[in-house]
Formats: C-alpha cells, sequence, structure tokens
C-alpha cells in the first residue's frame, strides 16, 4: 500500500479537486481544499502501538492514535476549517476524520516524550480514541463529511448549548445551581 499523502493527492486529481500540497512544509497543514478552503492534515497508523512504551493508556490498542501536539496546534491555526485525517492501516484500511471542534471538545491525555539530541527536550503528544472521530470504510466517504462539515456550522456555534460531542467512555456530570428564567432576565438588566 502507497502512503497515505500520495492516495490524498491521486483521489484529489482523479475527481478534478483543486487543492493546494504542502506536505513538504513544516509550517502547515499538508493540505489546503481551495475552493473549500478546508485544510487539513493527513497522518497513517502503519502498525499496531506498544501499549506498554505509553503511560497510562486506557484506550484498546485496536483505537488507539498518538498525535502530536504541533500538529494539534496547526490544526488549530486554521480553525474553524481545519481537521485530522487518518488512514489506518491496521484495520483495513479504515479513515478517520477529526475536526478541530473535536480535537477541542473530546477527552484526551497528554504526555510528553523524552528526545535525546544534544540537549534533552520533550515532545508533546495526545493519546487519541479514533472511536471519537468520525469513521469511513472509504477515502470518497471521508472526504463527503470534510467538505459538508462547514455547512453545519450554525448548529455547531450557534444552537448547540450542550457539550459537543460523545465520546466513546466520557461520563459528563451535571453541576452547578439550576438556572431558571429570573436568572436570564437579571443577566439581560445588568448589561
Amino acid at each position: 500500500m502507497g502512503s497515505f499523502e500520495q492516495e490524498i493527492k491521486e483521489f484529489l486529481v482523479r475527481k478534478a479537486i483543486p487543492f493546494e500540497d504542502h506536505t513538504g512544509s513544516r509550517e502547515t497543514l499538508d493540505f489546503t481544499l481551495t475552493v473549500q478552503q478546508v485544510h487539513f492534515d493527513a497522518k497513517e497508523k502503519k502498525q499496531h502501538f506498544n501499549i506498554r512504551n505509553w503511560k497510562g493508556v486506557s484506550i484498546p490498542e485496536a483505537h488507539f492514535f498518538i498525535l502530536d501536539d504541533l500538529a494539534a496546534r496547526k490544526i488549530l491555526l486554521k480553525a474553524p476549517r481545519s481537521f485530522l485525517l487518518i488512514r489506518d492501516d491496521t484495520a483495513g484500511p479504515t479513515y478517520c476524520v477529526f475536526s478541530v471542534v473535536d480535537l477541542l471538545c473530546l477527552p484526551k491525555r497528554r504526555v510528553k516524550r523524552r528526545l535525546e539530541k544534544s540537549t534533552t527536550a520533550f515532545k508533546g503528544k495526545w493519546y487519541l480514541d479514533l472511536r471519537h472521530g468520525a469513521s469511513f470504510a472509504t477515502l470518497d466517504k471521508a472526504f463527503e463529511y470534510v467538505v459538508a462539515y462547514p455547512s453545519r456550522f450554525v448548529q455547531i456555534f450557534e444552537k448547540h448549548i450542550d457539550c459537543w460531542g460523545e465520546y466513546v467512555g466520557e461520563d459528563i456530570q451535571t453541576a452547578g445551581t439550576v438556572r431558571k428564567s429570573h436568572h436570564w432576565e437579571k443577566d439581560l438588566n445588568e448589561k
């Protein structure tokens, strides 16, 4: 199987979708769909992870993925039209899409991995559960999701007031005092 980046390039050319290829850059996301102004980074899970090497992992290995903290921040820089697109070669392949909103809201654990260079440094990593993203059997379906996602912005950013997303294993507790109509009236009068 060829690289995921090459698969994406061939797919976009075949579908005649205009794009910019930034795969050689360390400063920006891998691809931009120029008409839709959608940006995404392409990552691969090429092999199974040895969970023993990653402290505190509670995600089953079949769903486990490691993302660089820097990559997550690059996705944030292009928000809200930015995504992480993963090809999981260990599962078939399958394709998983995380919007920047998912990456912001999903439960996560962050760790730092030690690097030995001329001086000791650390690289930030996120443990991701692939079940928290949108999963697709084909690259075509993954791109349909990405391109249609901006049509959901009003719902995501203006109308939905509850916690965003339903993530495997997350238990969102109810807390605080009950807000009633007289609280809103007081808030409006104080403006």
